[in-house]
Order: C-alpha cells, then sequence, then structure tokens
C-alpha cells in the first residue's frame, strides 16, 4: 500500500511544532534535522513524514483506524491521545471549543470549555476519505503560521467551510487580519456579524485599536454615516453576547475599547481629526450621553460572574483597561470593580509577570481607586523576588509611582527598586520619562534613596543630547530632586544650559515653568541665564490666562527667593493681577506668598494698585485665621480698636483673659525679622493696654496649608490651651 496518498485523498491533521507541547512517554523520540515520529500503534502501521524545521506534518495510517499529528520536534508518544467515536483521532493548534490540556504520561487529554485557547486541540474526524477537518478560520489565519500553510497548501479549502468542530454549532469568524483598511474590516464583520463567536468580535475590537493607531483615514467624509451605523451595529452585538464571554474575550474587547476611547475621547471636532477617529468618536462619545460610561458598565456588570476563572494576564489586561479608559464601575453597596478584581488578584500575585503587577497597580493609582491589601501584598511579592531584571524600566516606573500616588508607604520595595537599579551595568535601557517618574515617586513618597538620585544625576549629565527630555521631565526631574533634598549641581547646570539654548519655550506650559523655577530656587541651584530667559518668555505672551495661580505664587515666590531680579515679569504679573474681576481663585497661602515676593523682590511699586492685591491676600488670611478661631469655639471680635490707637485682627476672651491675635503679614517683616513700626505696636499694646497678644507670622500659617487640625492645633499652642 502506498506510504502517502494524494493530498486530495487523505484527511491532512496540521500542527506546527512550536504549538504541541504534550509529554508523553518515551516509545520514539524525534532526532535531529528535526524529523518527527509517530507511535508504533498496534493495529495499524503507522507513516511519517519529516519537515523541515518549519513546516507541517500531515500524517496518516492506511488502515484510517488511528492517527496522530505531531509538529513539536522531539515529541514522545507511547500511544494514541484519544480514540474519537469514529475511530479517526487528529491533534491540531488551538481549535476554538475543543482544547485539550497538556497531557501528562499516561492521561487521557481532558477537553476545555468553549472558547478557551489550548496548547492543543483534538478533533474528530470522519471516516469519509477527502473529507476536510473542521476548525475555525480565525484560528487557521490568526495563528499565523498554520493559516498561511492552509492557504499556501490546501487552496481547495476555502475559510467559510472552517467551523470549531464537527459536535458543536458552526461559527464563521473571518479571519480580520488580513484587511488593510478600518472599512474593510467593519464590512467583513457586518457580513458575518450574526455568526460571529466571542472570540471573534474581541478580535474586531483589539484590530480595530490598532488600526486607529496606525491609519487615521483620510478627512473624506463620503462613507462616515455607514460606517458609523456598522460599527454601532457591531457594538450592539458585542454587548449583546457577553453573557457568552469566556475571560479572555473580556480582557481583550475591554482593552480594544478602552484604546479606542482613548485616542478619541480626548479630540475636539473639527476638520482636522482623520475619519476613523471621528466616526469612533461618533459612536462612544458625541451622540448619547455617557455611553462611554453604559457601555463600560455593562461589560463590568457581565464580568462578575467570571471573574474567577480570570487568569494573571487576562485580570491585568482587564482591570488596565479601565484604568486607562479612568472609568470605575461602581455596584451595589459600594462596591466597585476594582474591589472585585483585587479579591482574585491577591492570591494569585505570585504568578503575575513583571508587565502584569506594572499594570495592574498603575490602573489602581490612576483612576484613584487604592486598595491597601493589594499593594501591601503586591509590594511584598515584589521585594521578596530574588532578581529583578524581569522588570524593565518602565515597570519599574510604572510601579513606583502608582504606589507613590496612591500614597501607600512600602519602604523596603522602593528600597529594594533602588538597590537593583544602582548596581546596573548601564541605565541606557531608562529613557527620559521612566527616570522622571521613577525620581518624581521617591520623592512624592518621601522615600530616601542618595545613591539612586546620585546615579540618575551622573547619567544625564553624561549623556551627549537631551533633546530626548521633554519639558515635562525636566520639570519633574528638577523638582523631584529639589524635594528630595537631594544636590547636584552638575545636573541643574546641565538642564539650564539646554533650555536656554532651545530656539522657543512654547513647549513648556505654566505649570512646567512654575515647577523648574521652583526647583532651582529651593535648591539653591543659580541660573541668571535660564530665570532671565523664562522672565522674557512669560513678559511677551500674548495672555497669562493660561497661569493658575498656583503657577503665579511659584514663579513670584522663585525670583524673590532665588533673588533674580525681573522688574518685566513682575509688571506683567501685577498687571494681570489687578485686571481680575476678582481674586478668589486665590486662596489665602498663595496671596500672601505673591505679597511676600513683591516685598523681598523689592517690587512693590510696579504698579501702584498692586496694593489692592496685598491687601486682598491679608484679608483672606486673616479671615482664614478667624474662621478657624471660630470653629475651635471661640467668638473672636474682628478689627478691635485699642485705648492707645492701635488696631488689633482680633480679641479672645479665654477664661476672663483678653488675648489679643495679629495676623501679620509681609510688610510686616524685614526678611523674617519684624519691622520697627511692628515692634514698636507689640511692645505699647502689651504695656500700655494690658493686653497680652499673640502673633501669627504669614510663613508658618502657609506652611500648613489647607489641613484644618495643624492650624487649630497651632491656634491651641499660642494661646496655651490645653487639648
Amino acid at each position: 500500500m502506498s506510504s502517502l496518498l494524494p493530498l486530495t485523498l487523505r484527511r491532512p491533521l496540521l500542527c506546527s511544532r512550536s504549538a504541541l507541547t504534550a509529554r508523553c512517554s518515551t516509545d520514539v523520540a524525534a532526532k535531529s534535522r528535526g524529523i518527527i515520529s509517530a507511535a508504533r500503534l498496534k493495529d495499524a502501521p503507522t507513516i511519517a513524514r519529516a519537515l523541515s524545521p518549519f513546516e507541517f506534518a500531515p500524517l496518516w495510517t492506511p488502515s484510517r483506524r488511528r492517527i496522530c499529528c505531531f509538529g513539536a520536534l522531539h515529541a514522545r508518544l507511547s500511544s494514541p491521545i484519544q480514540r474519537g467515536s469514529s475511530g479517526l483521532v487528529g491533534a491540531h493548534c488551538a481549535i476554538d471549543g475543543i482544547g485539550v490540556e497538556r497531557a501528562e504520561l499516561g492521561r487521557k487529554l481532558r477537553p476545555k470549555n468553549r472558547g478557551s485557547y489550548a496548547d492543543v486541540a483534538c478533533a474528530r474526524g470522519s471516516r469519509s476519505l477527502g473529507h476536510a477537518p473542521k476548525c475555525t478560520s480565525e484560528h487557521l489565519g490568526r495563528g499565523g503560521p498554520i493559516g498561511l500553510f492552509a492557504d499556501r497548501h490546501y487552496p481547495h479549502l476555502h475559510r467559510r467551510h472552517f467551523s470549531s468542530g464537527s459536535n458543536r454549532r458552526e461559527t464563521r469568524d473571518p479571519y480580520l487580519g488580513r484587511c488593510k483598511s478600518m472599512e474593510d474590516m467593519v464590512q467583513v464583520t457586518c457580513d458575518h456579524l450574526d455568526e460571529m463567536s466571542p472570540r471573534g468580535l474581541s478580535a474586531f475590537w483589539t484590530l480595530t485599536a490598532k488600526l486607529l493607531q496606525k491609519q487615521g483615514g483620510a478627512n473624506a467624509r463620503g462613507c462616515q454615516m455607514k460606517m458609523h451605523d456598522d460599527i454601532d451595529r457591531i457594538l450592539f452585538c458585542t454587548l449583546k453576547k457577553l453573557g457568552s464571554f469566556g475571560y479572555r474575550e473580556f480582557a481583550q474587547t475591554t482593552l480594544g475599547m478602552a484604546k479606542i476611547m482613548k485616542q478619541v475621547g480626548g479630540r475636539k471636532r473639527g476638520n482636522y481629526m482623520r475619519k476613523y477617529h471621528q466616526v469612533l468618536r461618533s459612536v462612544f462619545v458625541d451622540n448619547k450621553p455617557r455611553k462611554k460610561e453604559m457601555v463600560l458598565h455593562s461589560i463590568a456588570t457581565a464580568s462578575i460572574p467570571v471573574l474567577p476563572s480570570f487568569d494573571p494576564r487576562s485580570l491585568s489586561n482587564f482591570i488596565y483597561a479601565f484604568g486607562l479608559a479612568e472609568y470605575v464601575p461602581e455596584f451595589d453597596e459600594g462596591r466597585t470593580l476594582y474591589d472585585s478584581v483585587a479579591t482574585e488578584a491577591i492570591p494569585m500575585l505570585n504568578d503575575f509577570n513583571a508587565h502584569g503587577l506594572s499594570n495592574m497597580l498603575w490602573a489602581y493609582a490612576h483612576v484613584g481607586s487604592s486598595n491597601s491589601s493589594l499593594f501591601e501584598n503586591a509590594g511584598d511579592v515584589i521585594a521578596a523576588i530574588s532578581n529583578l531584571d524581569e522588570f524593565q524600566p518602565q515597570a519599574i516606573a510604572n510601579i513606583a509611582w502608582a504606589y507613590a500616588t496612591a500614597g501607600e508607604p512600602q519602604s523596603h520595595l522602593f528600597q529594594r527598586f533602588g538597590d537593583h537599579m544602582v548596581t546596573l551595568d548601564s541605565l541606557n535601557t531608562f529613557d527620559p520619562q521612566a527616570i522622571s517618574n521613577i525620581a518624581w515617586a521617591y520623592a512624592t513618597a518621601e522615600e530616601p534613596h542618595p545613591q539612586l538620585f546620585q546615579r540618575f544625576g551622573n547619567h544625564i549629565f553624561t549623556l551627549d543630547s537631551l533633546s530626548a527630555f521633554h519639558p515635562q521631565a525636566i520639570s519633574n526631574i528638577a523638582w523631584a530632586y529639589a524635594t528630595a533634598e537631594e544636590p547636584h549641581p552638575q545636573l541643574f547646570q546641565r538642564f539650564g544650559d539646554h533650555i536656554i539654548t532651545l530656539d522657543s519655550l512654547n513647549a513648556f506650559d505654566p505649570h512646567v515653568l512654575a515647577n523648574i523655577v521652583w526647583a532651582y530656587a529651593t535648591a539653591g541651584e543659580p541660573h541668571a541665564q535660564l530665570f532671565q530667559r523664562f522672565g522674557d518668555h512669560i513678559f511677551t505672551l500674548d495672555s497669562l490666562s493660561a497661569f493658575q495661580p498656583q503657577a503665579i505664587t511659584n514663579i513670584a515666590w522663585a525670583y524673590a527667593t532665588a533673588v533674580e531680579p525681573h522688574p518685566q515679569l513682575f509688571q506683567r504679573f501685577s498687571d494681570y493681577l489687578v485686571t481680575l474681576d476678582n481674586l478668589n481663585a486665590f486662596d489665602p497661602q498663595q496671596l500672601a506668598t505673591i505679597a511676600w515676593a513683591y516685598a523681598t523682590a523689592d517690587e512693590s511699586a510696579a504698579h501702584t494698585l498692586f496694593d489692592d492685591v496685598i491687601t486682598h491676600a491679608l484679608s483672606l488670611l486673616q479671615r482664614d485665621v478667624i474662621s478657624e478661631l471660630t470653629t475651635m469655639g471661640f467668638e473672636p471680635d474682628e478689627e478691635v480698636l485699642t485705648e492707645t490707637g492701635y488696631r488689633l485682627d482680633a480679641l479672645v476672651a479665654i477664661d476672663g483673659e483678653k488675648i489679643g491675635i495679629e495676623v501679620d503679614g509681609p510688610s510686616h517683616f524685614a526678611g523674617r525679622k519684624p519691622t520697627g513700626p511692628t515692634l514698636l505696636k507689640r511692645r505699647q499694646v502689651t504695656s500700655l493696654d494690658g493686653i497680652r497678644v499673640v502673633y501669627v507670622p504669614y510663613w508658618e500659617w502657609d506652611r500648613m496649608k489647607k489641613d484644618s487640625n495643624k492650624k487649630q492645633a497651632y491656634l491651641r499652642s499660642l494661646l496655651d490651651l490645653k487639648n
């Protein structure tokens, strides 16, 4: 009998070498050169074909009673994998719905649930000669080599004939990976929409996100309305079939949609928007209020019963998608999806890889949904890893940023990461964003690591060019060094020299400008040219409306503290402030600091109307102090005129004793020392009026920011009150 019959007369069973990892006994071994061997079967002779390492092997038995096909090098087999009812057994890669788990010695392969990927899949054959094996076109195509092989060597087997298996309902998922444009992919999906499986739908959203990033589409509006309606149909079908989704389909679908929402959500309407962005924005954002939230909440609700089956990778991708979309689904009794995911993730944290941990923790911090138990356990798991080489710079940056942003203390984790980074041979794999995020995280979390800051500073200083450092990265790094009180003069000098050589500073937004000059002033690092360049830039701007109160405050404070004169800058700020309808956007501390900066820089005369700003600042500061006294249970009298003609900001009675309270702004001091008139007033009110007076310097009040508890404790200390 012929050893091999024509392909058209026998049923091929295909398997890639890389796909099959089943372990069996030691009967027959594949030899060198990638020869594939099959087991000796008692009932019938077996014929094997040896192929090159990158091909696939269809194997036959002349009797058609049993057949096993393996494409893995060194695969060993002692017995048939599984006997089908028809007597013909085959194996190939990732057949939808009939995947089987890896085989152990002497154990039958067990079918898995429909819709899951598998290392090996069993296909029961038919006795009919020439009948093609059934498998989804999605896997024959999307799997890569197996689809290309089938197309090349089995052109008579059209993809529309492939399905998930003879014992299951036939699904016709088109191979979307070959679509060259989004229009083609949407059209193909709509043509097969009623028969699409959950896996096919998830593939559509994944590929849509990729195409949206690669292609914007032309600005022509020809088929936009039809495309919008088609994508809306696909979205409706996806939501309708959520009940049949497995954990991988949930993760892939949500991640694809989140990436789409991220790309189109921040864009505004306009001719500059590309066609695909316009269409997808109209689907998810524009047409129906809160449609984005409705879609994500539907997915979150449907996923709850399936969450226990998620593997670490899918669980990480799933919650990362919600973080990317900046949405926190809430359920009954105030419980959120993030709470449910944390419950499932904590027991299997040891199975997460570095990328999965970083994405998951980033998502929690990004939406402000911290989970102390998750962060604590994840920190312990990471810190216990003996070798952190698996953690790429981006993963370290994301994790450190997440802990700092969430306010979750993990000193041993930060120490472990820092020790790992300083021992690396090179920091060339750390891009500017990773360095800035890590430095920012250590400074924000108040986690000291001088060796790490020194290593980062030395690395940046020795770079040939800083062109890769965007303004935000420079701002974050400079701010981190100043906040952490880690000196590195060469770093500050290098940053300053780089900035002054730039053709334009338009890329530096007000917040970035403010942080940089604040960092130089706080760190005591002089750079006159940098301050002059920034001042000139601000002075020549058409409008200062983009400058928030905190930015103006920090810039004025920095110039005054660094003793860097720039009259035009102070003049421009004063001109802008006095044109505002009111100064209610400024809190008392900010106005007091601005007033101090003008007084210290001797710029009070920059504009005569700026006296209104100083008066308003002191008024707000005084009002804040009196408000805290009232909260403490006192009933202070305001603007009390004494017998000697002095006016006190407030007067309170404690156990029959009258105590005056003075809120002293910048005009009461020369530096940090009281001026002569201030000292004279204090002496005369105490000795002549017989009133004990306590004083609230503006900088001490500013230091407590908006912490009411600290402010009240401070006032109790001044008034000699017991808690």
